[in-house]
């Protein structure tokens, strides 16, 4: 879900939350008195076949539409973490929406009515995360369930960067909000932090969770060097992170 406004957001009945769920519908929760009105903006149609995007490791004919669901993962509007303070009309603002049949669907409200702007493949299976970058609304990253993360540029169709480390799933990806570069995620009990200025076929560094359980969820702190990261058995566990932006070497 995501956190939405038109106008004034000092005004409470302008701030809306879009949702999404299983078979692909977008729902709009809008304040009304003392309770939410949903109503329901948009139904994503499930993919299936040749489309844009990386390559799938699916056979290109799958079962016909009706016979086929798609759930919501993700959704986050393309507005950098710098302008969020300022007034902007989000009606003309583009925002992301994550399927768990690996697709990547550009919408807008200005057309949530009637379809999607666009969409593309972005992963070989669920996408578990999706983040736009605090310094480029054009630049977003996602991480899925095929083993890596990828970087894209709205309006290309091929990630710009691939990370990939060890043979599990990427349960969580998210930029930092003070280094444009650098990116933390999490992949079983190991986080791992990520400088696309140094390099990009390994991370930086890594740290084991010392619970020795899944890791569940990451976040960059408001003081920006700290990393927050949560397990499945419920534990907060926060990391200090020193000497960034890490120098590159070449």
């Amino acid at each position: 879900m995501s956190w939405f406004r038109e106008g004034d957001e000092s005004n409470q009945e302008n701030i809306f939350l879009i949702s999404g769920g299983k078979k692909g519908a977008l729902y709009q929760w809008k304040r009304s008195k003392e309770y939410l009105i949903s109503e329901k903006i948009l139904s994503l149609p499930p993919v299936y076949g040749k489309i844009k995007g990386i390559l799938t490791i699916e056979p290109e004919h799958k079962l016909p539409r009706h016979f086929t669901n798609t759930s919501v993962r993700c959704i986050t509007k393309c507005v950098k973490g710098c302008t969020e303070k300022h007034q902007v009309n989000e009606e003309k603002i583009p925002y992301l929406v994550a399927t768990d049949d690996g697709c990547i669907h550009q919408c807008s409200l200005e057309y949530y009515h009637h379809h999607h702007l666009d969409y593309f493949r972005a992963h070989n299976g669920p996408i578990n995360s999706l983040a736009v970058n605090y310094f480029s609304d054009k630049v977003f990253l996602t991480c899925g369930a095929d083993f890596s993360v990828h970087i894209w540029a709205l309006g290309v169709q091929y990630p710009l960067i691939t990370l990939s480390h060890e043979m599990e799933s990427v349960e969580c990806a998210v930029w930092s909000k003070s280094h444009p570069t650098i990116i933390a995620s999490i992949s079983g009990k190991t986080l791992y932090i990520w400088d696309i200025q140094c390099k990009s076929r390994d991370p930086v560094t890594k740290f084991q969770n010392p619970k020795n359980h899944q890791l569940t969820s990451v976040s960059f702190s408001l003081e920006e060097r700290n990393i927050l990261i949560g397990d499945i058995d419920g534990n907060l566990l926060v990391y200090h992170v020193e000497d960034l932006p890490i120098v590159p070497h070449f």
